[in-house]
């Protein structure tokens, strides 16, 4: 991938680093981030030119405050150099080095420009890249001509595009995404959970599914009314990321307590933003087995082979996974059978439709058969009353979820935290 300017002689390459096998002697070697604003087109076709120059201008100098120096490669990409007691601290830990990765990550990705122009949040990577012939030359540097990474653990964002229309839909969806982040950082957002239970075994939960509850969030109608815009604008993982540290610390707090959260299908990439997750669930087994992420399919799976390698690298930690919704939104059977999940949950709406029609009840059927075929466990979402009860164990659903459920009901509620700047590392 050239990235270099033209101006530039530069010789030698940079390849990147996996953040999750990142060794003490690699973490020395390098000292260099590749920061990409993945959003800058898309800023500059909807702010300005101006606003996303001020963006990048922006990043870089957080970037100086920690020590480093910066190199324009692109319009919203630049490398960043450090000075090795920078880079790591003396201890040479490697988790320490994952740690401050994902806290530099972070802390890019969580505070929103505010200009004259408007406010938005940035869809900005910070990825680790090792330096093998890089150094000072005369009184110049020696630059790389290419830099390779791993374009599959970017975001993939649709292209920008230039109508009124778009512009100010992409206004819009942004303005609640700071909203959200605001919420975050107030805490207005909690998870209320609600039972999984199974039919056959009378009181026996299976789990307790977190459901994102936002207060003082303006027009907002619930998660469905704004997670496909942060889907669609690149920044969904942020909110995944606060959700399923609220659920580990649920967990780590109550020893017998099983619980589950959504993960959007956007967010299945190993990289910077599950760190120190990964970190935490490898270091306790007995809570990873514990824990059930949903993965949703409301957007569609930026990159197959990576979504995949998330989802199995999970539950090599031991944790439990869910396909929700499934049959609604961009469900893939294909990832179903890549991904053998022990569970599959089959949206409500079919089960609704059911009650109506034969022919809805035939649809109904079949979906639960094909669902038993790819998992383990079935269950059917949205039941409401006994008849509906009835229907889901006919067409052989071993679990319940809804509200017609007598376990379920909100057992209790925990608070979802902006927790990015107490998550990071000092710089």
């Amino acid at each position: 991938m050239n990235l270099i300017p033209p101006s530039f002689r530069p010789a030698g390459s940079l390849s990147a680093v996996n953040p999750f096998k990142a060794s003490n002697a690699l973490a020395m070697e390098g000292h260099y981030l590749l920061v990409e604003l993945h959003n800058h087109a898309h800023l500059s076709s909807v702010y300005g030119e101006a606003f996303a120059h001020k963006a990048t201008r922006a990043l870089q100098q957080r970037v100086q405050l920690w020590g480093a120096s910066v190199m324009d490669l692109r319009p919203g990409i630049f490398l960043a150099m450090f000075a090795p007691h920078v880079a790591m601290p003396s201890t040479k830990n490697s988790c320490e080095f994952v740690l401050r990765m994902e806290g530099w990550q972070l802390e890019l990705a969580a505070i929103p420009f505010e200009f004259e122009e408007g406010a938005a949040l940035p869809v900005v990577t910070v990825k680790s890249v090792g330096s093998g012939h890089l150094g000072p030359i005369g009184g110049g540097f020696h630059y790389p001509k290419t830099l390779d990474h791993v374009d599959a653990l970017s975001p993939q964002l649709p292209l920008p595009q230039f109508g009124a229309e778009w512009s100010l839909d992409y206004k819009r969806g942004m303005a609640q995404a700071v909203a959200l982040v605001h919420a975050l950082n107030t805490e207005q957002i909690c998870l209320e959970f609600q039972s999984v239970v199974r039919h056959d075994q009378a009181g026996v939960e299976l789990y307790a599914e977190g459901l994102l509850r936002v207060s003082g969030l303006a027009g907002s109608g619930g998660p469905a009314s704004f997670i496909p815009s942060l889907e669609r604008l690149g920044l969904v993982r942020m909110l995944d990321r606060a959700v399923v540290l609220a659920v580990l610390g649920e967990l780590e707090r109550k020893s017998s307590a099983k619980l589950g959260c959504n993960v959007s299908a956007s967010s299945l990439m190993l990289d910077s933003f599950w760190m120190g997750i990964v970190e935490r669930l490898a270091a306790r087994p007995d809570v990873a087995a514990r824990l059930t992420i949903e993965v949703t399919e409301t957007a569609p799976l930026p990159d197959f082979d990576v979504a995949v390698a998330f989802v199995q690298h999970l539950k090599k930690l031991g944790c439990q996974i869910a396909l929700d919704d499934f049959g609604a939104g961009h469900s893939n059977v294909a990832f179903a059978l890549a991904v053998k999940p022990d569970v599959i949950k089959i949206d409500g709406a079919y089960l609704h439709r059911a009650r109506a029609s034969e022919q809805d009840a035939l649809i109904f059927r079949n979906l639960a058969s094909l669902c038993r075929a790819l998992a383990p466990l079935v269950v059917v979402e949205q039941v409401e009353s006994g008849e509906d009860t009835r229907l889901a164990v006919e067409v052989g659903a071993a679990g319940l979820q809804g509200l017609g459920v007598a376990q379920s009901g909100t057992r209790h509620r925990c608070l979802v935290r902006g927790s990015i700047r107490s998550n990071s590392l000092g710089h």
